[in-house]
């Protein structure tokens, strides 16, 4: 259908320009493919990482019993943010 395919082209034509600062991903462990290099996968993106692995799948990273652990940490983090405006 017209829409995919102005979708597919719309996404093959994009570039990530690099990111002059840090970003904070929260990885889900159980699902991590076996080998896989997350630091390595953003540092062509990114100035810094600082990674998170929750223990965890992906479909429950949101999830209230992850919440229960990763929720603190995310607050802790929001907070040294202080304003984004």
């Amino acid at each position: 259908d017209a829409s995919y395919a102005d979708a597919v082209k719309l996404l093959s034509d994009g570039r990530t320009p690099y990111f002059d600062g840090k970003a904070v991903p929260f990885v889900a462990g159980k699902t991590l493919p076996d080998g896989w290099d997350v630091r390595g996968s953003w540092s062509a993106y990114l100035k810094a990482l600082d990674i998170h692995e929750v223990e965890c799948a992906l479909e429950d990273i949101l999830s209230p019993a992850t919440l229960v652990n990763l929720g603190p940490r995310l607050a802790v983090l929001l907070a040294d943010i202080g304003s984004l405006g």
